[in-house]
């Protein structure tokens, strides 16, 4: 942001330079050529404010001159992976003006819709791209991360739960990092083979893992790549799962909270081992899928930092027509579900807070000094930014913020 030409940074800069002459005049220090040294020097009436704008002064010069500081960003990662709701049937067409205004926002997507194992064995029977989906990050805008229910494996305006997910994670958290999502997901898959974890894939040649596991980890893995290859750092926050109608048998759903644990525990040995996962409700107009939305509870308590969401409420065509299709939500439908999956993920998230830790990766260092101040300039109210634990977010902030920063650590 400017002002005269000049960024605020430098604003504040000359702000504080005249401050400083003020000091130096009401001290009244005369002599013009004093060491340098003297300058960290000062009678104890202003030791204090002048102890603070020397601080703020370096800091904010700091920024000016040092922008790859300034600049460096930490990016808050989602995944969201399932079927075919994830994928998304939602039609682009049918979202209003006031809609498609409200989805506007700077988060990115990476999609992939993984080909199939026949596909990869057969590759000359399918002409498309075996992986469908654009090549890495690209802006998230409605449609084209969907390849609907087509048989030739091309995009589709269609969307899934990402649409209202990526506009509403960073308020429902109170984040101020850019967001990023990875998406891996192919309707009519299962988890008694797709999305099979094997943990001795190993040492059992008849048990594999399942392909879609095996896509999503590699799929997760080369996106934070790609996200740190400018000297960011990528750290995922969360899994968002809507995966079932294909498991929704007896059997199945009594096998589901065992399947679905080893896939906690394998993902979580991958990226991080408090990953936080929110599973969502299959939709309440099929009857079939009864079973399987009682079943949740017994899936999330199979271990810590799981949740779910429910489905009540959440329209497919067949909510007004029951000859139509009553497993995939509409447009609407998904617009809600994206908004309800990012509205609990505070609610699970038991992380406590770092004060100064802006970004947010666990420690406090220079890495916060881009993220504080854009929470300082936009008048936002992030916890970890209120170091002085005052209740809102200003100024006299700066002050803790640097003593944090020399010290390496908040509270």
């Amino acid at each position: 942001m400017y002002i005269w030409g000049i960024s605020i940074t430098q604003s504040i800069i000359f702000c504080l330079s005249g401050c400083h002459r003020v000091y130096l005049r009401a001290a009244q220090i005369s002599k013009p050529r004093l060491p340098l040294s003297f300058l960290f020097i000062s009678p104890p009436l202003f030791k204090g404010f002048y102890s603070v704008f020397r601080s703020i002064f370096y800091v904010l010069l700091a920024l000016t001159f040092l922008p790859s500081i300034a600049t460096a960003q930490t990016i808050d990662v989602y995944i969201m992976a399932g079927q075919s709701n994830m994928d998304g049937r939602g039609d682009v067409s049918d979202l209003s003006e006031e809609q498609l205004a409200s989805l506007q926002n700077d988060t990115m997507i990476r999609y992939v819709n993984p080909g199939s194992e026949r596909e990869r064995a057969e590759p000359e029977s399918n002409p498309a791209d075996l992986d469908a989906g654009p090549d890495g990050f690209t802006a998230l805008v409605p449609g084209g991360f969907s390849v609907g229910s087509t048989s030739n494996r091309e995009l589709t305006p269609t969307f899934g739960p990402e649409l209202s997910f990526g506009a509403s994670i960073a308020e429902a958290t109170g984040s101020n990092n850019q967001i990023a999502i990875i998406k891996v997901s192919r309707g009519g898959t299962n988890f008694r083979n797709d999305w099979l974890v094997n943990p001795n894939v190993n040492t059992v040649d008849d048990e594999p893992e399942g392909f879609l596991y095996r896509a999503l980890i590699e799929h997760v893995a080369a996106g934070l790549a790609e996200l740190e290859a400018n000297g960011s750092t990528a750290i995922v926050r969360g899994v968002v799962w809507h995966q079932g109608e294909s498991d929704s048998s007896d059997t199945n759903v009594g096998l589901y909270a065992g399947r679905f644990s080893d896939f906690v525990v394998g993902v979580r040995e991958e990226f991080g081992a408090d990953i936080p996962f929110v599973l969502g409700e299959l939709s309440r107009d099929r009857p079939k899928n009864g079973p399987f939305n009682d079943n949740l509870p017994n899936v999330v308590s199979s271990q810590p930092g799981l949740s779910f969401i429910s489905s009540e409420g959440l329209t497919t065509p067949g909510s007004t027509n029951p000859n139509d299709d009553t497993t995939h939500f509409d447009a609407n439908g998904q617009l809600e579900l994206g908004q309800r999956y990012a509205a609990a993920f505070p609610a699970i998230v038991n992380e406590p807070i770092v004060l100064c830790d802006v970004n947010r990766d666990g420690i406090v260092n220079f890495l916060d000094i881009s993220p504080f101040i854009g929470v300082l300039s936009s008048g936002g109210n992030q916890a970890e930014a209120d170091c002085n634990e005052d209740g809102i977010v200003s100024f006299l902030d700066i002050a803790p913020f640097i003593v944090a920063l020399s010290s390496g650590g908040g509270s």
